[in-house]
């Protein structure tokens, strides 16, 4: 499988607004609240709140990932908060997957993240499991989920894995 994986540009917009709504209807959560315009000031303004990262295969976006970055006072380190993870359902199993967690994590290496969390919910035991092999733990538990959190060794661990 050839895909490639970059920072989103605005016009990748569209299609990242088109899976997050994807994301959204197999959680069953509601429609996300993100459109064009506030994609578009909050990714490319000048002030960046989050980056967007999109993966595409044979021309077509496939997946995407929007991360945050955090500071930890208790830690005093920087890190990621990883929002979305979504891959298409047709190139799931295929390690897209795991080919959007190495960006973020040589992504993490660049900006000086030491770490990168994100939550997952309690029910969702595959994405769990999947978390799992890339060395991430589950740190706290708040309602009906979990943060799950790559430490900075599996983070340089995962950055550096070429398959």
């Amino acid at each position: 499988m050839s895909t490639r994986i970059r920072l989103a540009t605005p016009e990748d917009i569209d299609s990242i607004l088109a899976m997050s709504r994807g994301l959204a209807e197999e959680v069953g959560d509601p429609p996300p609240g993100l459109t064009a315009e506030t994609f578009q000031r909050d990714a490319f303004g000048p002030e960046a709140w989050f980056q967007a990262f999109i993966a595409e295969s044979a021309e077509r976006s496939v997946g995407y990932a929007l991360i945050n970055r955090v500071f930890d006072p208790q830690t005093g380190t920087r890190g990621l908060f990883m929002t979305d993870l979504y891959v298409a359902p047709a190139e799931r199993s295929r390690g897209l997957g795991k080919a959007i967690m190495q960006a973020l994590a040589r992504y993490a290496q660049e900006v000086d993240s030491h770490w990168m969390a994100w939550d997952v919910p309690d029910n969702a035991e595959r994405a769990r499991a999947f978390y799992e092999s890339l060395g991430a733990e589950p740190r706290e538990k708040l309602f009906k989920l979990s943060t799950m959190v790559l430490m900075e060794d599996a983070l340089n661990a995962l950055a550096a894995d070429e398959g």
